[in-house]
C-alpha cells in the first residue's frame, strides 16, 4: 500500500496547523506561566489582557488538527486517543479554565490573585501535557496482541517527559519574546531579561531532545539511517544559529523579529520528529498509508480546508492589526467593546 498524494497533502496542511497552532497558542501559554515572575498586580492585569486579546483565534487550530486528523487519519486517531485520554483530558480542561480564569479576572478592573494562580497553572498542565504528547509521536506507543495501547500511561516515558521540559521553556521563551513585542515600559524589560535567561536554556534543551530522538526513536534503523541523522544534524544547527540571533535581538530589539525567532526551535523538533519517523504515522508499526482515509474523504476535506484556512488566517490578521503595535489598557477595553 503506498501514500495518496492526497493523503501526503492532507498530511501537510495538517501539520501546518499544528504548527500555527504550537506558535500562536505557544507565547500566551508561555506568557501564562511568566505571570507569576511579575511581583506587580497592574503589570500582571497587563499581562493577562494581553492575552485576552488573542486566545479564542489561537484555539481554532487546534480544533482544526483535532477534526482533520479524526477525518484523514482514522486508524491513527482510534489507536492514538486511547492511549493519551489522560494528557489529552488533563489539557482540555487546562485550556478551559485558562478561558475561564481569563473571563474571570476580566470583570475586574484590577488584579485578582486567585484568577491569576487559576490562569498560571491552567497554562503549566497544558503546556506540560502538548509535550508529552508531541514526544508520544516519535516514540510510539506499546499495543497489545489486540492492538490497543498496552497501558494506559503509554505515553511516559524518558523521552516524552524530556520533552515535556523543552516544551515548556520554549513556550516560555515564545511568551517573554511576545511579551518584547507588545508590552511597555518595565514589562517590555522584564520579558528581555528572562527571554535572555531562558534562550541558552532552550539551546541545551533543544540539543537533547533532537539527539535523544535519533535515540528514542523506533524506527530510526528501518529507513535511511544516515541521511536522517545528517538531516537532524543540520536543523540543530539552524535552531542554534536563531537562539544566538534571538539572545541579541532581545538586547536589542523590540518589534516581531525576536519573536519570530523565538518560534524556530519548536518547529524544529516538530520537523526532526516528522523527519526521522516518516514514512511511519505512528511507530513503530503504522504508516501514512496504512491510517489514510479513502481518497473521496481527502477530496471533501481539501475543498473545505481550502475554504475555512484563508477566513481564518484572514480572521487572525485581522484581530493583530486591531491591536496593533504596544499594547496599552485601552486597547484591551476596545476589544472587550467589540
Amino acid at each position: 500500500m503506498t501514500t495518496s498524494i492526497s493523503a501526503f497533502v492532507w498530511l501537510l496542511v495538517m501539520a501546518f496547523a499544528l504548527v500555527t497552532y504550537i506558535v500562536l497558542d505557544g507565547y500566551d501559554l508561555g506568557i501564562g506561566m511568566l505571570l507569576l515572575t511579575e511581583r506587580n498586580s497592574h503589570r500582571r492585569h497587563s499581562m493577562m489582557e494581553i492575552v485576552e486579546s488573542a486566545l479564542d483565534g489561537n484555539e481554532i487550530w487546534l480544533v482544526m488538527v483535532g477534526v482533520g486528523i479524526f477525518a484523514g487519519f482514522p486508524s491513527f486517531y482510534a489507536t492514538l486517543l486511547p492511549a493519551l485520554y489522560l494528557p489529552f483530558i488533563l489539557m482540555l480542561f487546562s485550556l478551559g479554565f485558562r478561558g475561564f480564569a481569563i473571563e474571570m479576572q476580566g470583570k475586574y478592573d484590577n488584579y485578582q490573585p486567585v484568577w491569576g494562580r487559576v490562569f498560571f497553572i491552567g497554562s503549566l498542565l497544558a503546556a506540560i501535557c502538548q509535550g508529552l504528547v508531541i514526544g508520544t509521536l516519535l516514540t510510539g506507543v506499546p499495543l497489545n496482541a489486540n492492538g490497543a495501547p498496552a497501558s494506559q500511561l503509554s505515553f511516559l516515558n524518558g523521552y516524552t517527559i524530556l520533552f515535556a521540559i523543552f516544551y515548556v521553556a520554549v513556550t516560555c521563551l515564545m511568551g517573554a519574546s511576545w511579551l518584547n513585542n507588545k508590552g511597555e515600559g518595565q514589562i517590555e524589560l522584564h520579558a528581555k531579561k528572562v527571554g535572555q535567561i531562558l534562550t541558552p536554556i532552550v539551546a541545551v534543551l533543544l540539543l537533547v531532545v533532537t539527539l535523544g530522538a535519533l535515540i528514542a526513536s523506533p524506527v530510526l534503523s528501518l529507513d535511511n539511517e544516515a541521511f536522517k541523522i545528517a538531516g537532524v544534524i543540520g536543523m540543530i544547527v539552524l535552531g542554534i544559529v536563531a537562539l544566538v540571533a534571538l539572545f541579541f535581538l532581545l538586547k536589542n530589539r523590540n518589534g516581531i523579529m525576536p519573536f519570530v525567532f523565538s518560534a524556530v526551535p519548536q518547529a524544529i523538533a516538530l520537523l526532526s520528529i516528522s523527519f526521522i519517523n516518516y514514512p511511519y504515522l505512528l511507530p513503530p508499526s503504522m504508516t501514512i498509508a496504512q491510517a489514510q482515509a479513502p481518497q473521496s474523504t481527502f477530496q471533501f476535506l481539501l475543498i473545505a480546508e481550502g475554504i475555512l484556512i484563508p477566513i481564518t488566517i484572514a480572521y487572525q490578521f485581522f484581530a493583530q492589526w486591531l491591536f496593533l503595535g504596544k499594547f496599552t489598557l485601552e486597547q484591551g477595553e476596545q476589544g472587550k467593546a467589540a
